[in-house]
């Protein structure tokens, strides 16, 4: 499948990735993946990673380092955030650690749809990563050139 993300990162096959995603826990795949990618608009990607005490907040912060992803973001009609951990990690993720997620999710557009979800990766060791994927649907483009996966 031809996408068209603008990607704010080093080059990632999201194709690849939500293909492989097993449904479980609070889970995203294929299916929402697509959903997203069939909508009007144009597309971009952050991606965040972090390994220390608040791997989730710092994962995202990381991934929205910006000031161009806090306006792609805060202009987004929809907003699909994935936070991928191992199940091998010396400590699991707590409720503490999702917080923020919830904070960053309420401090969204009340207009913007966000779907979210939990993944495994067990090559992440410690670290924790979140990929955020915004559609601008409407009054706001970046106007950059959209990169072909």
């Amino acid at each position: 499948m031809e996408t068209n993300i603008i990607q704010h990162h080093r080059q990632f096959d999201f194709d690849s990735f939500f293909k492989n995603i097993k449904s479980q826990y609070i889970g995203l795949d294929y299916h929402d993946y697509t959903n997203f990618l069939h909508t009007d608009g144009e597309k971009h990607s952050f991606i965040g990673q972090a390994e220390c005490e608040e791997r989730v907040k710092n994962a995202i912060e990381n991934a929205i380092a910006s000031d161009e992803a806090d306006e792609i973001i805060e202009h987004a009609s929809s907003v699909m955030i994935s936070v991928i951990r191992s199940s091998m990690a010396e400590r699991p993720l707590r409720v503490e650690d999702m917080q923020y997620l919830s904070e960053f999710i309420r401090g969204n557009s009340a207009n913007c749809d966000v779907t979210w979800g939990l993944s495994e990766d067990s090559s992440l060791g410690n670290a924790v990563k979140v990929i955020i994927l915004a559609n601008l649907n409407g009054g706001f483009s970046t106007g950059q050139r959209k990169l072909t996966q």
